[in-house]
């Protein structure tokens, strides 16, 4: 999936919803930033918020649909990569960075609370 010098190698993660970061991964990628329709998924224009030579990270906006969508960059013309974009379930919760998944089948996440609050259970299953 290449153009001149950029290439694109992978996306990550497969599985995003709305709100999520998308990271595209490759070679020579350009230095943008902010709301830049040179990326969309789904056809929406897609905010960066990181990028570097060898990442680009953007976030999944409201507009793209739920299902299999492409990620374009329009300075990487013919090269596209996909997600599965899905459907959010539920608002008002936390993100949870780095869940781990028992071999019982339950997902676990910890929770610390607010910056000085002190939660009285910390790991949810």
């Amino acid at each position: 999936m290449s153009h001149g010098a950029i290439t694109l190698t992978g996306i990550e993660p497969r599985g995003v919803i709305e709100g999520g970061r998308v990271w595209l991964r490759g070679t020579g990628l350009p230095p943008v930033v902010g709301t830049d329709p040179a990326i969309s998924i789904g056809g929406a224009a897609a905010r960066v918020v990181f990028a570097a030579p060898d990442r680009v990270a953007v976030v999944v906006p409201a507009a793209a649909a739920a299902g299999r969508a492409p990620v374009r960059a329009t300075w990487a013309p013919g090269a596209t990569l996909f997600v599965d974009v899905g459907t959010r379930l539920a608002t008002g919760l936390h993100q949870v960075d780095s869940p781990a998944a028992g071999r019982d089948g339950w997902i676990y996440a910890a929770f610390s609370g607010s910056r000085g609050q002190e939660s009285a259970v910390s790991v949810y299953r």
